[in-house]
C-alpha cells in the first residue's frame, strides 16, 4: 500500500496519487511514489546543511536510479508548485511549472529523446487524457523552455545553503557553483 499524498499538495496530484493507489501500481516511467525520500538522501555528508535548505521542497517520488522528484514549495499555492528533478549526480532540472503541466509530459506523444524515464504506460496515459489533460506535443521542447527557471531554482537553493553552511561549518564554507551545460 502506498502512502497517501501530502495534503499541502495540489488537488491534481492528490487525484494522481489516488489513481495509482487504486490500480495498485505507483510507478510512472522511471519513478515510483513509494521511493519518496527527503533531499538529504542525495547529500549524505551534508545532511546538517541540506536539511535547512530542503524545507522549501516537498519530495513526492524517487527514481530507480536514485533521483528525487519534488515540488517547489516557494509557490504561493499548491497548484502553482513547480516539479523539480534532483538527480543522483547533484543536478537540478525544473521539469514543469506545476503538476498540471507535469502530467502532459508523462503522456507526451514525443517523449524526451534524452530521457525515456518520462514515458508513462498506456493505462496511465489513458487516465491522464481522460482527466482532460492534453499531452505536450514535444516533451523535449517543453524541457528546453524551462532552462531559465532551472537556473533560478539552482541559484535559490545555493543561496539557501550558504547560511547553514557558514553557521554549522565556519571553517568549511559551501562552494556551490553553477556550471552551464552540466
Amino acid at each position: 500500500m502506498m502512502r497517501r499524498a501530502d495534503p499541502r499538495l495540489s488537488a491534481r496530484f492528490q487525484a494522481f496519487a489516488a489513481h495509482l493507489e487504486d490500480v495498485q501500481s505507483d510507478e510512472f516511467g522511471d519513478w515510483q511514489l513509494a521511493r519518496r525520500e527527503p533531499l538529504t538522501k542525495l547529500y549524505p555528508d551534508d545532511v546538517d546543511i541540506v536539511s535547512a535548505a530542503a524545507v522549501g521542497f516537498a519530495s513526492f517520488a524517487g527514481s530507480f536510479g536514485g533521483g528525487v522528484l519534488a515540488f517547489d514549495m516557494a509557490a504561493e499555492n499548491a497548484d502553482d508548485a513547480a516539479v523539480i528533478e534532483f538527480d543522483s549526480e547533484g543536478g537540478i532540472t525544473v521539469l514543469r511549472e506545476s503538476f498540471d503541466d507535469f502530467l502532459p509530459l508523462l503522456a507526451s506523444d514525443v517523449p524526451d529523446t534524452q530521457a525515456d524515464s518520462w514515458v508513462a504506460g498506456d493505462e496511465l496515459c489513458a487516465w491522464i487524457v481522460a482527466s482532460d489533460v492534453r499531452p505536450h506535443p514535444s516533451a523535449s521542447a517543453r524541457l528546453t523552455s524551462l532552462a531559465a527557471r532551472t537556473h533560478a531554482t539552482w541559484s535559490r537553493l545555493t543561496r539557501s545553503l550558504r547560511e547553514p553552511s557558514g553557521r554549522l561549518r565556519p571553517r568549511e564554507p559551501a562552494d556551490h557553483r553553477l556550471a552551464f551545460g552540466q
